[in-house]
Formats: C-alpha cells, structure tokens, sequence
C-alpha cells in the first residue's frame, strides 16, 4: 500500500499488503521464488511525481528492511495518459 494522494480514483484502501507484512512476506518468498518482485499502484490517474517518489522511497525501505534480493519493480498502472479533458502538470 501506497500513502493516500491526489489520484483521481484512491485505491490505498483497496489493495495491497502493508509495509511491515510485505518484508515478511518478502523474506517468506525469497528462498522459493524463481524471480521476486514487488508492485504498488499509486492510483488512477495520479498526476503528482512526487507520489511516484514517495512510493519507489517506501519500496526501497521495505527491500532495506527485508534484506533480500529482488528481481523485479513493477509500477503498478504505470504513469497518466494525456486526455482530452485533463491538464497535466
């Protein structure tokens, strides 16, 4: 889980696992996992970087603390698509 912010659409409430279960969860999964990943989702249509910052800076202290070795950052919905009605910063 991701802090809530100023996405369109929060899914802080929705989805997702919290810090201190996903450095278990990590440490659990390590010795059997082919390739380890770790994902988060920001939100729909989240227009603010510094969202996408304090993220990536919450991944980096979960794989800190759980001191294993991961293959793979997924960033969930990825980064906001340009539409017609929606003025990006």
């Amino acid at each position: 889980k991701v802090p809530e912010n100023v996405t369109l659409i929060d899914l802080s409430h929705k989805y997702g696992a919290s810090a201190a279960d996903t450095v278990d969860i990590l440490r659990q999964a390590r010795p059997v996992a082919k390739n380890l990943g770790i994902c988060f989702h920001v939100g729909s249509q989240c227009l603010n970087r510094e969202c996408y910052e304090s993220a990536l800076a919450v991944v980096k202290g979960i794989i800190t603390q759980a001191n294993v070795k991961i293959d793979i950052i997924d960033v969930g919905g990825g980064f906001p698509e340009r539409y017609p009605h929606c003025v990006l910063p």
